[in-house]
């Protein structure tokens, strides 16, 4: 019955596709919910640390353990057909040997909602580094992998060599903690990682302890929070998927959702966002990280605002601070990227030959390091870490469920920022250039949050209502460019005699252009004044 089901669904369905589905929703299952007991779930909090710090890592938690550290030596091998199957289902397969002894290992990885890793792992111990797939007592998940076509293409794919020193401590309310500091390498074909984190493992008490003990932490040495595990990392080089750009996204969210619920998913899911992009900002590669990096902060701020309701006031204060403090960083650096790479070389185009900008851009490539510079302390401080930990810290403190619903939340967080947005933009042939940037900011915060609190809203009118917030951002964009670029102009001019000329003509032609925009400005405005709400 089940085959001639799926003969007549890949008929109108891609069958890949189908697959995949039915496979996942299988997989997750059962590692989720057969409950045997060789598959314990332990939550873990995973903390990046330079290996720079170790020595003094080391001397700070043996001066608190409460049992001498041990140290194992761990080498994993990870299999994975060529499309990545294993992966496609969230599960991972491995040997592993430890101490001279093998054991083959089904594994489920990854943050959930709350930012914790709960590792899930199915082990049986075998007697040499051959896969036995039919040895898995565990029905289902040994059905999926003794497939033909999962099982006949199954290859190493990646490997992972570790040295886990290990301590164990008792906090103040008797909570159990395990503390392992983790290094190795992770290699593939033709490339390698290395790895130096901190795995804070919950033994005994309450999920709260790993956050309390990790921002003691933080307060001594630059740790920060990572979302992904070691698996994703192999998996994603693997597939050829590491190292680009990453892109903003919704989480499946549905108006049956807990408030708690919808925040936990919106604030896993802007730390992917930011986290992903991170490492190409400190590479110093394409401006492209440094937008995206910015997004998933402002994207950050609205949810904080948003949901200030189920927040403790005095976290969300702090942790708004460093939000913006970070924000203000990384703007600086891509105002300058969009000038140099975008803004001037259009208007370089245009006025050749009678202009020469040489000396302009030299100008322009030296602020551009500077402000880097500041980028690179800035997410290499302890300040960065800290405000990760105390916005996960956040999501375990508030445990009592709100009683408003997500539409009732939504209606309140869209309709003040609304008639605000209307009211300033019914001003607009009397704002200043300041309160025109303002209104590009409520503009793109009001279309974040109508993204956020969409699951409740009639799809049509929301997809009409952003597409116009969109357009708003886009035309008023073009002018805050122009704004920023006049600004930086200003001061570069300040500083060197010799730009006289060159910012002469290009602030003579930002303002120029600006000028020729405002009747589109005017028209996007005037359109999405008369439409009607929908919440």
């Amino acid at each position: 019955m089940a085959a001639f089901t799926l003969q007549m669904a890949t008929k109108v369905f891609n069958k890949q596709r189908l697959l995949r589905c039915m496979l996942s929703h299988r997989v997750r299952w059962t590692l989720h919910a057969e409950g045997d007991p060789s598959m314990a779930s332990q939550a873990m909090l995973k903390l990046q640390l330079a290996p720079r710090y170790n020595a003094a890592f080391r001397r700070l938690i043996e001066a608190s353990a409460a049992i001498a550290g041990t140290r194992t030596t761990q080498i994993r091998e990870y299999y994975d057909t060529p499309a990545m199957a294993l992966n496609q289902q969230g599960i991972a397969l491995c040997l592993q040997q430890t101490a001279g002894e093998w054991q083959q290992l089904l594994l489920q990885t990854g943050p959930e909602r709350d930012g914790l890793h709960h590792q899930r792992e199915l082990s049986i111990a075998i007697p040499d580094p051959a896969l036995k797939i039919e040895q898995f007592p565990h029905g289902k998940a040994r059905r999926f992998l003794s497939k033909k076509s999962i099982s006949s293409t199954l290859q190493p794919i990646f490997t992972v060599s570790l040295k886990h020193d290990c301590w164990v401590l008792r906090d103040e309310q008797d909570n159990l903690l395990e503390i392992c500091l983790e290094r190795g390498k992770l290699k593939g074909i033709g490339w390698s990682e290395q790895i130096n984190t901190v795995n804070i493992t919950l033994k005994q008490g309450k999920n709260a302890a790993l956050f309390a003990f990790a921002l003691r932490l933080a307060d001594k040495l630059p740790v920060c929070p990572t979302l992904q595990d070691t698996v994703a990392k192999g998996c994603m080089q693997a597939a050829g998927n590491a190292g680009l750009p990453v892109g903003a996204r919704l989480p499946a969210l549905s108006p049956d959702m807990s408030l708690q619920q919808v925040l936990q998913l919106l604030v896993q899911e802007i730390l992917r966002h930011l986290q992903g992009n991170v490492p190409g900002v400190l590479r110093g590669e394409e401006m492209e990280y440094v937008h995206q990096a910015r997004v998933a902060l402002r994207r950050l701020r609205t949810v904080l605002a948003a949901f200030a309701a189920i927040l403790p006031p005095d976290s969300r204060h702090v942790i708004t601070l460093d939000v913006q403090w970070l924000s203000n960083s990384l703007g600086q650096l891509r105002d300058v990227d969009v000038f140099l790479t975008e803004t001037l070389p259009t208007i370089e185009t245009t006025m050749y030959p009678m202009a020469d900008f040489a000396t302009l851009y030299a100008a322009l490539q030296s602020h551009r390091a500077h402000c880097r510079d500041s980028v690179h302390a800035a997410l290499c401080s302890p300040r960065y870490g800290t405000l990760l930990l105390r916005l996960l810290a956040c999501l375990h403190t508030n445990t009592a469920r709100s009683p408003i619903k997500l539409r009732q939340l939504a209606g309140h967080a869209l309709s003040r920022p609304w008639k605000s947005l209307i009211s300033l933009a019914g001003q607009w042939e009397t704002l200043s250039q300041v309160q025109r940037h303002d209104l590009r900011k409520r503009a793109k915060r009001l279309r974040y949050t109508l993204e956020f609190f969409s699951p409740p809203l009639p799809h049509k009118a929301v997809l009409r209502t952003l597409k116009q917030l969109h357009c708003l951002q886009l035309v008023l964009g073009k002018m805050n460019d122009s704004a920023v670029a006049l600004t930086l102009l200003a001061r570069l001019g300040e500083d060197n005699a010799e730009l006289a000329n060159s910012v002469g003509l290009v602030a003579g032609w930002l303002a120029y252009e600006a000028h020729c925009k405002l009747e589109k400005q005017a028209q996007v405005i005037k359109k999405l004044s008369h439409m009607p709400t929908c919440w």
